[in-house]
């Protein structure tokens, strides 16, 4: 089965980034420690960073790229909660 490789952001892929950015946003509101929250985001920025350039330059299929935004959605869930729920 051949997957198709696309190397320029459709549709799909904006509405796929703003749901990502939509749940940052609200991962934003009242986090545990926001000084943290913030400093641990910056994870989340470079592995974003780093999505684009590598699907600029190599290109990835659409379900790859969704699975790669699933992983930063857990990562801004983790985040908002400092990865425990212990306080």
């Amino acid at each position: 089965m051949n997957q198709i490789i696309d190397r320029q952001l459709t549709g799909k892929y904006w509405l796929s980034l703003a749901v990502l950015a939509g749940c940052i946003l609200v991962a934003s509101i009242s986090p545990l420690e926001f000084p943290s929250y913030l400093l641990h985001q910056i994870g989340t920025v470079l592995m974003l960073i780093t999505l684009l350039i590598v699907f600029k330059k190599v290109g990835l299929n659409f379900a790859s790229f969704v699975a790669y935004l699933g992983f930063l959605l857990i990562h801004v869930l983790g985040t908002h909660y400092l990865y425990s729920c212990a306080l």
